[in-house]
């Protein structure tokens, strides 16, 4: 109920004028109400104000329509409500079921009361009726493509009835027509897949359309989700070995050999319910792969092959395929070794070892053959020896004299074959000549090879025949051997010199025990550790010559053209004591001016400079040609651009950065133990 207050035109203190409004009789069905409103006063007064003896018109309008109503005597006072009437309409709501409506009253003649009555009065409002429901609201549960799912409608009256719509894609449909359920069953089509080619499920829309009788009261939609299931892809393949040599040793095409066999794949992708096929892909257990629905995979090593695809929606199949693999050991030669008993012998002595598959292809037994031949360095080959080694599992060896007519002054090359039905493998080796390490002749001692020293501290051991007399001066320590009418003479020094140096080996041929030499020679060591080097010299016709420095060095880079880059040794720089860097000054035209050397102690880490000095073409002016770099393990990298630096008698003139121009190059780099 709701209550609209209105007012009189006198008194008005005194008088509270206003309509009660109530709504009754809701019909669902026919979107209707009915409203009630009552017309009162009220005296706010303990005793009485005014009355009226005569009946009076009074005028209530609901929703525009006006209604007339007369009451008889009445007297106003003492806090009394005085009904004055009501009137009632049947209210048609809106479409939707919602409605406002319009009160109204007046009271044109209420009464007079000498002064004291309300006179007339008068009263206007709006009230809110009840939202009568009407299209009814509905619901539909997420389903699978092909399978139920269950659509629920919530009606505001029993006599109303629904049809049920649907759309997907482009697809739409009705359901069922003016049905009076509430909770409807239904199979989600399958013409649903096209609609979602590339996706695994889809948005669709429900329309509820409900009507009392044939009168479409309202409409009201739902949404659900339609998935795909059981539409992964199927794929299948077959594999074949396509090499006609593998082929032919196993007798069986579904059969393979590790390492030689040559795979073919066939693979057949089917996609489902409007899919495509987007992608397949086979993969060897050795991780061979393709992805061409027909492929060979060459030299596989694994019987076990995955083919797999994937469709438009993402599903995607797979499936192992296991084929029958020959587990083929590949022939190989694991030790060649080829020596001379003795650095002088003529005889070649071979110890040969290696793998081999000792079983059967299937088809046909693998063999083994095993021979050699041999010729002298860069000459023509002899025949082909056939030799019978010892088969033990998977291995083979051999071991004998290949023959005793090998020059011993010569060197020989030998090539070792071997094959069996898949492989043949034919190192070569090299007999090098058999010469001596020491040959001491008459008159000089021959060594065959490197002479390396690595510690300061020598020892000469000696074993010969003739007469020892150990003679013994201030200086030396001599082993005397008489042979021939000569006196050979060789000692170990085991002083210290007066400049610096210790340990001098001495070798002479003297003719007689005199200090008078016909020829031989000394090497001494320094005394400090710091200095690389050691010296010898030569005596010859009673006169020693000078002393040359014999030092342990090698070459840690050459280019003769020179360059600007980095310059990468063959050796780390922290494993000398110092190293040599040789430069030059090339300009554009290629044309070498000058040429420097830098020596670096300790290198590893440091930075050094190559510079030139030069008498400039103007007058009075020197220049300095200058470019630093930085040594760091095995690099040697430019640290300091090129800079020109001109002096005059003034002193300093003009400095040029040349940014890493091309003039200075480093050529030769030879480090220093």
């Amino acid at each position: 109920m709701s209550e609209i207050v209105g007012g009189v035109s006198n008194k008005a203190s005194y008088y509270k004028y206003y309509i009660d409004v109530s709504e009754s009789n809701v019909d669902v069905a026919n979107n209707t109400s009915v409203v009630t409103a009552t017309l009162k006063i009220y005296t706010n007064y303990s005793g009485t104000l005014a009355s009226r003896s005569a009946s009076a018109t009074h005028t209530i309008t609901i929703d525009g329509t006006s209604y007339s109503i007369t009451t008889g005597a009445y007297t106003l006072g003492s806090y009394n409500t005085i009904t004055l009437g009501s009137a009632s309409k049947t209210v048609t709501h809106n479409a939707d079921g919602s409605k406002s409506v319009s009160v109204s009253a007046s009271s044109p003649d209420l009464a007079q009361g000498n002064g004291w009555g309300p006179y007339s009065g008068s009263a206007s409002g709006t009230m809110i009726l009840t939202t009568i429901p009407r299209a009814s609201s509905v619901t539909c549960a997420d389903g699978n493509i092909g399978s139920s799912t269950t659509i629920n409608v919530n009606r505001a009256s029993s006599s109303f009835t629904h049809t049920l719509k649907y759309s997907f894609g482009s697809l739409s449909g009705t359901i069922v027509t003016k049905t009076s359920n509430t909770s409807i069953g239904w199979t989600i089509p399958t013409s649903f897949y096209a609609q979602i080619p590339n996706a695994t499920n889809g948005k669709g829309t429900i329309t509820c359309e409900t009507y009392n009788g044939n009168t479409l009261i309202g409409t009201k939609t739902c949404t659900f989700n339609a998935f795909v299931i059981n539409s992964n892809p199927t794929i299948i393949a077959t594999i074949t070995d396509i090499n006609e040599t593998t082929k032919t040793l196993t007798g069986d095409e579904n059969k393979l050999i590790k390492y030689f066999s040559n795979a073919k794949v066939v693979m057949t992708a089917t996609a489902k319910n409007s899919a495509t096929i987007s992608s397949q892909k086979v993969v060897c257990g050795d991780g061979k792969l393709s992805t061409s629905a027909t492929a060979t995979l060459n030299a596989v090593e694994s019987g076990n092959f995955t083919v797999s695809c994937t469709d438009s929606r993402g599903l995607s199949a797979s499936v192992t395929i296991q084929k029958t693999i020959v587990e083929y050991i590949k022939l190989a030669l694991t030790e060649i070794t080829l020596t001379r008993p003795s650095t002088t012998s003529n005889t070649v002595n071979a110890v040969i070892k290696g793998n081999y598959f000792n079983s059967s292809f299937g088809s046909v037994n693998n063999t083994l053959e095993l021979k050699w031949r041999y010729r002298l360095s860069e000459g023509s080959w002899s025949n082909y020896t056939t030799i019978n080694p010892t088969i033990e599992g998977n291995t083979f060896s051999y071991s004998a004299t290949l023959g005793e007519d090998y020059n011993y002054q010569n060197e020989y090359e030998f090539e070792i074959v071997a094959r069996d039905k898949l492989m043949t493998v034919n190192p070569t080796k090299i007999v090098t000549q058999g010469l001596p390490i020491i040959d001491i002749g008459k008159n000089d001692v021959d060594v065959n090879g490197d002479l390396k020293v690595r510690e300061t501290n020598i020892e000469l051991l000696y074993s010969h025949g003739g007469t020892k007399s150990n003679k013994t001066d201030s200086t030396t320590l001599w082993n005397d051997v008489t042979s021939g009418g000569l006196l050979n003479r060789s000692g170990l020094y085991s002083v210290n010199d007066s400049s610096g140096w210790y340990n001098l080996i001495n070798i002479r041929h003297r003719n007689g025990d005199t200090d008078g030499a016909n020829y031989g020679m000394q090497i001494r060591s320094p005394l400090s550790n710091t200095i690389p080097t050691m010296q010898l010299r030569k005596h010859s016709a009673g006169i020693w010559g000078g002393w040359s420095h014999i030092t342990s060095s090698i070459i840690l880079y050459k280019n003769y053209s020179g360059t600007t880059g980095t310059v990468t040794l063959s050796t780390t720089a922290a494993s000398f004591s110092f190293i040599e860097v040789y430069w030059g000054i090339c300009n554009a035209s290629g044309t070498w001016s000058q040429y420097g050397c830098t020596k670096i102690v300790a290198p590893n880490g440091k930075k050094f400079l190559c510079e030139s000095v030069r008498s400039a073409s103007s007058a009075g002016i020197i220049q300095i040609l200058s470019k630093g770099y930085s040594i760091n393990g095995t690099s040697i990298t430019m640290s300091d651009a090129e800079m020109w630096c001109g002096f005059n008698s003034s002193g300093f003139s003009t400095t040029q950065f040349l940014n890493g121009s091309s003039n200075i190059k480093i050529i030769y780099v030879v480090g220093y133990y």
